[in-house]
């Protein structure tokens, strides 16, 4: 029963990346996030980029529970989104940044609170120059004024 469970979700993960391939980076943050919110991991799992859809396995999940991912203060900004994120920016590499929510000295606040502090930004990726699949990277901090440098539109 443990090898049918494996060999399901692996073709599960296999498959299921390609769905996302027309959908804007700010589509593809909406999806992870709204997993976020509903602590779901099988929502997030078909946004990851390849090295976390590898590193998160059936085999990596046996000895190392995906649901770990929740408990982390950028993933409890991330279980309370509001629904708001700002435009995705661009690196001139493969990556985009979209912005959720801000760090603040005592924890997090939406995007709508006004409050300053660092955005609190899903970064994702593309696997390669001929990927047009967005995958979850990680969450990360970024100064404003980091984020409004990146470009507007990927090149």
């Amino acid at each position: 029963m443990k090898s049918f469970l494996a060999l399901a979700l692996s073709a599960v993960l296999l498959g299921l990346p390609a769905h996302a391939q027309d959908h804007s980076p700010e589509a593809v943050a909406a999806a992870i996030l709204t997993g976020f919110t509903r602590a779901d991991a099988t929502m997030i799992l078909p946004h990851l980029n390849a090295y976390n859809a590898e590193s998160m396995s059936p085999e990596v999940f046996e000895e190392h529970p995906f649901e770990t991912i929740f408990d982390d203060p950028r993933a409890h900004a991330a279980m309370a989104w509001d629904g708001m994120i700002l435009p995705a920016r661009f690196d001139y590499l493969n990556t985009a940044f979209v912005p959720f929510a801000i760090e603040t000295e005592t924890g997090f606040a939406s995007l709508s609170s006004g409050e300053p502090g660092r955005l609190i930004v899903v970064f994702l990726d593309l696997d390669s120059p001929e990927d047009t699949t967005w995958g979850w990277e990680d969450f990360g901090y970024m100064d404003r004024e980091r984020y409004l440098g990146f470009l507007e539109e990927r090149q």
